[in-house]
């Protein structure tokens, strides 16, 4: 206290280390990145090997199985998820949330690496890069065009748009999608190949060899050295047909045009984009981890408002930052909105403006001067480190209130002197030390919680407590100094404000029922009266109050059992993603035509505002955006969708919300074994069962039936005869069916692929291209149809395997139900469905972390109430009290519990970030109380001492919950995108601090009364 007091002496001091500090905290402001949600670092990796054209099992076997038992022994891994498709073996590894994922590549890499010999030559170099499944675009722009063709606005896309995109720092990845990609064919006439006996291949050599640029070495001029360099590259598309293929034995030359059309053309389309029904060209755009997203967005739109193109309409179709800055002015809304309750509240009862200023200077500098906490700790602006604010407002003041209001009851029972605020400050210091103490405390267990919660929540607690203890150092040092030089006079401080005598005054007639006839009718006096029979009533009778503290608790155990369980609430943003399914092996034109028929039915509906497709070869995305009167009924817009498309022979659409948390509102049951097509069966046969669940809104399979296959039997005897390879008659027939790329065509330092195939006529079946003949050995030609035989059958198009066996996925919408009830129903029904041995089930990663959720939030909860029996135990030097003062908390936790339940709202980790914050506040008007009762030395009787102390901690404890609930109430009750994450936890201590409160009142002096009656010691 001595500290104290030298510092009070030293006013400009003061004012000088708190100007400093405003200043940091604006400064930090500006470097603080921004973005809509806290980075949440996925643990993982993906492993991609590419073997081109080998069939999903031989990946398997060749390069799936092999890599999986490698990198086994890496170490703490959680899961292993593998698909083998085509050409390709695609691992997921998860390790624990600890790990070094850099190092983990790195001994992955090495792993691999010791069996990278024993792949066979073709196998391309595996690649190893993070895995984020969270990774979304952050900007979007849309290009269409009446005059030009979808060919030349991808290649504006390419050449103009993605280049300048490319330039602004903090991008790390930029795709096109939609429109024709640019590529020169080179169209060979099967029968001029034939009739020249010439193989395709000798056709992609001569492209390949005149098509070069080449270092041929240096001379020397007098005392230099000159580089020699050939240049042979092609500098023209003209100069393509006239390529050298062949002289011919009578010195005849024989050019490329002599057997193929040249064409600058487009690729095959792999996929098609489209709004609204009308074609276009979309640019992707995702941001580094580290960016500012806001910054990034906003230098992409300043970019697009630049470029002008005429016949060209370029418009940004999705601007992340938009929400952003709407989920940001929101919670800051809020925060204003809850300061503005606070400061409202505070004059009801002070009735002092002078006062109600001095006290209100704690929220903007308390606040301010956090930035710089956050910027220390590398916390960035998003909208649960803001949310950390707006919940913090309401407190902000409690500590500055409670130094005012010590001074005005010093000031009624001794009369005024110099030293009045700093006297009061010393008083309550170590009271406002122990609450700011036990509200940061609950915050310590994050330290063991698990790294997702630590990034999702760990801003939020950094801003709380960063703010409290600002706010404290503020109300302890800073409030008293401001109130003796500045704000409160002598003449002025303790009086009533003119504007509360004018309220009281006003004789304009108004309606009955106003806010200046309720503002009149309050009298803290009377509540005061109130407060003091009810309290004489309870102690009086204290088993009415155990017997309504019983009933509250028993409500509220009942309310656990039946309250829906969730990880997170899905958040209302008015987007709907549909994902539609269609017969494995329908080409691009087919798919194209039913999503087509999709798109007018869904275009028809009254609740959509936009639908933009992606479409690819029997499968497609759709995005679907909602006008703005129906985005808060998004589920009854799935359902009314769902039975709209049912119609459509063909396709299975499954629609699911597209905002944070709608991961939820599916789950995943795998079932898990060693063979594929007993497993595919089994899940059919589940999916029937769930489906058939009431509140289960639709069900996916996430597999597919195998695809109609030919395989070619080469037939070695034959080829050989004919010196041709399995390597020769393999690549002839790639490129005449598909296509080869020999080289590249360079324009303006962009390479366009030349691509060699048969002629359309000459490839429209597969009869055709077994007709093409090779030269054979004795001159004579041999034809691909002799060399091979043909085999019909059904062949997997993906092989999925969890943790090194095979696995089935199917994915249920929940509707009406919770992801825990949901569980119950599903485990029932299939407990009938019979298994073969070793074959089992299990639930994904929605319900896994469900249930690790509610362990980790219930040992997190234990250990805050731990934490601050441990802190209130060592400030009051005793093991009774503390207990007294922790005995209130459950009364606000049960409140918040039934409340929750009567709103059917969900039991989710925000709810449980909101009861370990609520075990910190509802202490606060305890601590207040008990150290009231123990710090008065009077020698009056035991109940009079603890009625009297009750009644003048009254309006300081109404004061404090009130402009914590009140400041609260905008974040409780606000809507919108980012909502879902702090609405629950607002709720949860607005009614749990509210009735924890109450209790206090009573609750606590009938304790002591009681404790007092059991012992003969002293306070």
């Amino acid at each position: 206290m001595e500290a104290l007091y030298k510092l009070f002496q030293r006013p400009i001091t003061v004012y000088m280390f708190a100007t400093s500090m405003i200043l940091l905290g604006i400064v930090s402001l500006y470097r603080l990145p921004i973005s809509l949600m806290p980075s949440i670092e996925n643990p993982a990796i993906t492993i991609i090997t590419r073997y081109p054209g080998i069939s999903p099992s031989k990946i398997e076997e060749i390069l799936t199985k092999p890599i999986e038992e490698q990198i086994s022994s890496v170490g703490n891994i959680q899961s292993i998820y593998s698909s083998s498709e085509e050409g390709e073996s695609r691992i997921n590894i998860t390790f624990g949330a600890t790990e070094n994922i850099a190092k983990k590549s790195l001994d992955a890499r090495a792993r691999i690496d010791l069996i990278r010999s024993s792949f066979p030559r073709e196998v391309e170099e595996p690649t190893i890069t993070r895995f984020d499944p969270t990774d979304r675009p952050i900007f979007i722009v849309k290009l269409e065009s009446n005059k030009l063709s979808l060919k030349e606005l991808r290649t504006f896309a390419e050449n103009k748009l993605k280049k300048k995109f490319e330039r602004v720092d903090g991008i790390s990845e930029i795709n096109i999608g939609g429109g024709f990609e640019r590529e020169i064919s080179v169209k060979v006439d099967k029968e001029k190949l034939g009739f020249h006996k010439l193989k395709i291949s000798e056709v992609m050599d001569a492209l390949d060899r005149s098509n070069i640029n080449l270092p041929v070495g240096q001379i020397r001029e007098n005392d230099r050295l000159v580089n020699v360099k050939l240049v042979g590259r092609y500098t023209s598309i003209g100069e393509i047909p006239d390529t050298v293929i062949k002289v011919t034995s009578q010195d005849k030359i024989l050019r490329l045009k002599d057997l193929a059309l040249v064409n600058d053309g487009f690729r095959d389309r792999e996929n098609i984009s489209r709004e609204n029904g009308k074609e276009i060209v979309a640019i992707f755009i995702q941001k580094a981890g580290d960016a500012n997203s806001l910054e990034v967005c906003q230098e992409l739109r300043s970019l697009v408002a630049e470029v002008h193109s005429p016949g060209i309409e370029i418009n940004v179709n999705y601007d992340q930052s938009i929400a952003i800055q709407d989920a940001i002015d929101r919670v800051i809304q809020t925060a204003i909105y809850g300061g503005l309750i606070a400061i409202a509240v505070l004059f009801l009862f002070i009735r002092s403006i002078y006062a109600v200023c001095l006290i209100s200077l704690s929220i903007p500098i308390s606040i301010i001067i956090t930035f710089s906490i956050m910027n220390f700790y590398k916390v960035g602006i998003d909208v649960m480190s803001l949310s950390g604010l707006a919940l913090g407002v309401g407190m902000i003041v409690d500590s500055s209130i409670i130094i005012i209001e010590s001074s005005f009851l010093k000031y009624q029972k001794f009369g005024f002197n110099k030293n009045i605020h700093f006297e009061s400050a010393s008083s309550v210091a170590t009271e406002l030390f122990a609450s700011v103490l036990t509200n940061i405390a609950v915050f310590l267990p994050f330290l063991f919680a698990s790294k997702e919660t630590n990034q999702l929540y760990g801003g939020l607690a950094i801003t709380v407590s960063g703010t409290l203890i600002i706010s404290l150092i503020v109300s302890i040092i800073l409030i008293p100094v401001l109130a003796s030089t500045f704000f409160l006079k002598r003449n002025q401080q303790f009086q009533e404000s003119e504007i509360w005598k004018t309220i009281h005054s006003m004789k304009v007639p108004m309606p009955k029922w106003n806010v200046f006839s309720f503002i009149k009718k309050i009298n803290y006096l009377n509540i005061q009266e109130y407060y003091k029979r009810s309290l004489l009533f309870t102690l009086e009778n204290p088993k009415k109050l155990y017997i309504t503290y019983c009933i509250l608790i028993i409500f509220g155990i009942f309310s656990i059992i039946f309250l829906k369980q969730e990880y997170m609430d899905p958040s209302d943003t008015g987007e709907i993603r549909a994902s539609v399914e269609l017969e494995t092996g329908i080409h691009l034109d087919a798919t194209n035509k039913k999503i087509l028929e999709l798109e007018s039915i869904l275009s028809k509906q009254e609740s959509i505002q936009k639908v933009t497709s992606k479409v690819e070869k029997w499968h497609a995305d759709v995005n679907i955006t909602l006008k703005p009167e129906f985005i808060s009924d998004t589920v009854n817009v799935i359902e009314n969708l769902k039975i709209e498309t049912e119609s459509i022979p063909g396709i299975f659409v499954f629609f699911s919300e597209a905002g944070p948390g709608a991961d939820s509102k599916e789950l995943d049951v795998e079932f898990i074994g060693d063979d594929s097509k007993t497993l595919q069966e089994i899940a059919k046969e589940a999916a029937k069962i769930i489906g058939g669940i009431e509140g289960i809104q639709q069900v996916a399979l996430r597999f597919r039936e195998g695809k109609d296959e030919i395989v070619l039997n080469f037939d070695r005897k034959k080829a050989g005869s004919n010196r041709l390879s399995s390597a020769d008659v393999a690549n002839a027939m790639k490129t005449s069916l598909t296509g080869s790329i020999p080289t590249k065509f360079l324009e303006d330092d962009k390479e366009v692929d030349i691509k060699v195939r048969f002629d359309q006529k000459d490839r429209m079946d597969l009869a055709q291209v077994l007709s093409t003949s090779f030269p054979s050995s004795d001159k004579s030609t041999v034809f691909l149809s002799s060399l091979i035989d043909l085999e019909e059958r059904k062949g997997e198009t993906r092989i999925y395997r969890k943790n090194k066996r095979k696995v089935a996925t199917i994915s249920a919408k929940l509707g009406t139900l919770d992801t825990g009830t949901a569980v119950q129903r599903i485990s029932g029904k299939l407990s009938s469905l019979e298994l073969p041995s070793n074959y089992y089930f299990e639930f994904g990663d929605s319900y896994k972390k469900l249930q690790k959720n509610q362990y980790e939030m219930f040992f997190l909860f234990s250990i805050s109430g731990i934490i601050i029996y441990l802190l209130l135990a060592m400030l009051f030097e005793s093991f009774y009290y503390p207990l007294l003062i922790i005995f209130c908390v459950p009364s606000g936790i049960f409140a918040s519990l039934i409340f929750l339940f009567f709103m059917r709202m969900t039991l989710n980790i925000s709810v449980y970030i909101g009861l370990i914050m609520l075990t910190g506040i509802a202490v606060n008007n305890a601590i207040i109380l008990v150290d009231s009762v123990i710090k008065d030395l009077s020698n009056q009787p035991w109940k009079e001492k603890v009625i009297n102390c009750s009644l003048d901690r009254l309006r300081p404890i109404l004061i404090t919950t009130m402009t914590t609930v009140l400041g609260l109430l905008p974040t409780a009750i606000s809507t919108g995108s980012g909502s879902q994450l702090w609405r629950p936890l607002g709720i949860t201590v607005v009614i749990g601090l509210s009735v924890s409160s109450i209790f206090t009142l009573y609750l606590i002096p009938t304790l002591i009364l009681i404790k007092r009656s059991q012992t003969e010691d002293t306070l």
